[in-house]
């Protein structure tokens, strides 16, 4: 299976990230309308789709929001690249999509849980990448437990860099601090 995507300048810059071996997190910023949930549904299939039995977070503060936003996005993918239904099997009440290869993209809601103040759901996972939409609205926290749970999921048996991709609109929060104003004080770590 072939995913033909025909990226924007600013999405291809990213995709250079994302697909590096260098580059661990990656913040792609902007208004609505540019391509940024778009960027994450291409990346992830295609990784699903090239290394099986992968394991993906694709997050958002609230899991309802991500499922009527960011889902509609990937499902959208699907049908554009040709992935049929038989090609994978969403289960809505585990909230996960796993392909006939054997990888699994979890669908999570990052928001802070006051019975899950320091975010033991996330504890057992083993991801090889994740895609964290709307970081901005996402606790700084919780994005910090995704990080340690990546690079445990077949990332040594295919040599992947363990990576993460969050993307934002412009906010004064803590993707301001940890990306735009390293990025504009050119400070930026590699």
């Amino acid at each position: 299976m072939e995913v033909d995507f025909k990226p924007s300048k600013k999405q291809f810059e990213a995709w250079q990230y994302l697909t590096d071996n260098i580059t661990r997190e990656l913040g792609y910023g902007g208004g609505a309308g540019g391509g940024k949930s778009y960027l994450g549904c291409v990346w992830i299939l295609s990784m699903c789709l090239a290394y099986p039995e992968t394991t993906w977070l694709l997050g958002r503060k609230e899991l309802v929001t991500l499922k009527r936003t960011t889902l509609l996005t990937m499902f959208k993918v699907f049908q554009q690249f040709g992935i049929s239904e038989s090609a994978y099997n969403y289960n809505q009440q585990n909230n996960t999509i796993t392909f006939n290869n054997g990888s699994v993209i979890f669908l999570m809601d990052l928001g802070h849980k006051p019975s899950d103040p320091l975010y033991t759901r996330f504890g057992g996972l083993e991801l090889t990448g994740y895609f964290i939409d709307e970081s901005n609205e996402c606790p700084e926290e919780a994005v910090s437990i995704i990080k340690t749970r990546t690079g445990r999921g077949k990332n040594k048996e295919y040599n992947l860099t363990p990576k993460g991709l969050e993307t934002f609109n412009p906010s004064k929060d803590h993707v301001y601090r940890r990306f735009y104003k390293p990025w504009k004080d050119e400070t930026l770590p590699e």
